[in-house]
């Protein structure tokens, strides 16, 4: 900003250049009349530091920053998910060809690859279990992906009187691992029929075998 002051026109021109934090005056003498003039500048005071608050309001805006792409992290990434396909699932008894109409199926998976555990938040983990909910012991899911992903999708299908099966999505196939028999790879098709191994009323040492897995 720059102040100027003129005598008159048969006078000396002078300019009072401001900028400085402190009182500034200039004795002018008009030579026309021949009278002294005192010209006062007063300016106001300016902060002591004004780069120490520039950067301490960056460091703020810095720290809004982090914290909203951390509130905004865990929705982008259930929103972004792979492509995935429709699969009808059909668990029947492998020796009788049966339906097993009481079998279940749980869908497992890692909504993120982020070590979630460290933040120790009760129940708080990057693991994400569902109960697909079937008819008949058929189970129509809708999000199993195409390829072999990071998620470690699978999918565990049981019941009280048969051993377990868990099927892994592979890049072109499907595993699926038979308690008792051991991995069986199928031709990756939207209908696959699971066979459970029946259970054994007695184990060789004459003990109930439990339903749990």
């Amino acid at each position: 900003m720059n102040c100027g002051f003129r005598i008159s026109s048969y006078g000396r021109a002078h300019r009072i250049m401001a900028g400085k934090s402190w009182e500034r005056s200039l004795s002018l003498c008009d030579s026309f009349y021949g009278r002294a003039v005192r010209i006062v500048v007063m300016e106001l005071d300016k902060p002591a530091n004004p780069h120490g608050i520039r950067r301490v309001r960056r460091v703020i805006r810095i720290c809004v920053g982090v914290l909203c792409a951390l509130a905004v992290l865990p929705l982008a990434l259930l929103l972004i998910q792979p492509a995935t396909d429709r699969v009808r699932f059909r668990v029947v008894d492998r020796t009788t060809g049966q339906a097993l109409t009481n079998a279940t199926a749980f869908l497992c998976d890692r909504w993120t690859t982020l070590p979630v555990e460290k933040l120790k938040i009760p129940g708080f983990n990057r693991w994400r279990n569902v109960l697909a909910i079937g008819t008949n012991g058929a189970f129509q899911i809708q999000t199993v992906p195409r390829v072999k992903s990071s998620s470690a999708y699978r999918i565990i299908f049981s019941e009280k009187d048969h051993w377990n099966a868990i099927l892994y999505v592979e890049d072109a196939e499907f595993r699926i691992y038979y308690t008792k028999l051991g991995d069986v790879f199928i031709r990756r098709t939207n209908a696959v029929t699971i066979k459970l191994v029946p259970r054994d009323p007695l184990d060789p040492r004459g003990v109930v075998i439990s339903n749990q897995w």
